[in-house]
Parts: C-alpha cells; structure tokens; sequence
C-alpha cells in the first residue's frame, strides 16, 4: 500500500457526512487536506479537525461555481506546493415521484453532482499533471449503477458521474492520473435530510465506513486502477 504521508488531497463536500469523515482520516494518515463546502459552520467544523493548519485548509466554495473551484483549486496547491489526489463527495440527493419532480431541482442534482464533478476536475487536472500524475474519486453512490423508482433524476445524475469517470479512465491513463468511482449504499449522514424514507439504522453505512474505502483506493499500487469499487451494508444490499 502507498503510503498518503506528505500527499496532498483535495476533497470537496468536506465538512460533512462522508467527505468530513475523508478528511479526519486522511489528517491522520498524515496527508496535506484542502476541504471545501457551502456554510461557514460546517469550515468551522472542519478546521476544528486541525487547528494549526498544518496539514488542513478548510475554505468556503460552491462546486457548481467555476470561479470557486478555481480558487480553492489554487489556494490548496499553493499552500501545500502541488497536487496529488482529488475527492468529490459534494453532492445532493432526491427522492420522489419523476412527475412532481420539477426543473429547479433537476437543475440543482445536476449542477452539483455532475457539473461540480466537471468545475472540480478541469481545474484540478493540471496539477495533477505537474505532480506526473494522481488520483481522482468520485462517489457516485449504489444509485449510480443501480436504478430504483422516485430516484430516477437522482439516479441520472449519478449514471453521469459514472460513465464521465468512465470516460476519463481511459482518457487520463496516459497522463498517469488514475480515475475511480466508489458506490456505496445507503450511509448515515445529512444526505437525508428532508428526504422521506430513510433507511433504519442498522440497515445504513457510517461515513467513516466509507472514508476507510477512499483511503484504501488512495493506497492501491501505482500501476492498479481501482475503476469502481461497490460497497453496501450487509442487511441492505442491492445487487447489479
């Protein structure tokens, strides 16, 4: 296994549910972390994982904007010297029936789940470069590959992050920068908040469950493209 020591990873949607708990973890692997997200508690949550800053800037940014993007882009590499790794956890769910889904939401799924994927990569992508190479993961979520009813918008946008992931695998390979897709099942944390139907507790994935999994591919050998990694709770599994 690699080691993530002095690595530097970018992880956007980091101040809560999975990308909070990608970013503590990575701290403690002994990774440079910038980490992004929209409320000012939620920068304040994630500093308090390092309050030196030695090893973390935690800054306000909105993926569905290029401008944000491009200046955490540049504030992360320029603090810490380079890039080496990105993570999009940023991300909004829905679930509902496809005709009472109106356009103001397919806007909203879209442009963070897809269009951040697109801002967060493009500008990431020559950094990665001028470091001969890195890591990109997205997380797509079990919906990504497995369709279900009232998830129909949801589920396309996470279809696209898949198949440009796909695409840029395959693209990206000769420029040494290595592409992954994790899909994890349902996991506790505020993606379901104001969304019915939550799973029970002991059927959900805890975000540091899914750290663990991002971490791992981070550590895969050089040469090993992990393209895309499902994982889901024993008692709540949705096979392929």
């Amino acid at each position: 296994m690699n080691t993530l020591s002095e690595k530097v990873v970018l992880v956007t949607g980091g101040t809560s549910g999975i990308g909070l708990a990608t970013v503590k973890l990575l701290i403690q692997q002994g990774a440079y972390v910038g980490a992004c997200g929209l409320s000012a508690e939620g920068i304040e949550r994630t500093t308090a994982l390092d309050p030196s800053g030695d090893l973390l800037l935690a800054m306000q940014a909105d993926v569905r904007r290029r401008q944000d993007c491009q200046r955490f882009v540049e504030r992360v590499v320029l603090q810490f010297g380079g890039l080496d790794a990105v993570i999009h956890c940023a991300g909004v769910g829905h679930l509902g029936a496809f005709v009472d889904t109106d356009e103001e939401t397919y806007d909203r799924l879209f442009d963070t789940n897809v269009k951040g994927l697109y801002h967060i990569t493009q500008t990431a992508l020559p950094h990665l470069a001028n470091a001969g190479g890195g890591h990109i993961v997205a997380i797509a979520g079990i919906l990504g590959i497995k369709p279900l009813a009232n998830a129909s918008i949801y589920s396309a946008s996470k279809y696209a992050v898949v198949g440009m992931c796909q695409s840029l695998s395959h693209e990206l390979r000769r420029q040494n920068v290595r592409v992954s897709v994790l899909c994890p099942s349902g996991v506790d944390s505020p993606f379901w908040e104001g969304i019915p139907g939550k799973p029970r507790a002991d059927m959900l994935l805890q975000p540091e469950d899914v750290a663990q999994a991002i971490v791992y591919l981070l550590q895969t050998p050089a040469p090993v493209t992990p393209n895309l990694l499902v994982m889901q709770h024993i008692n709540h599994q949705l096979w392929p």
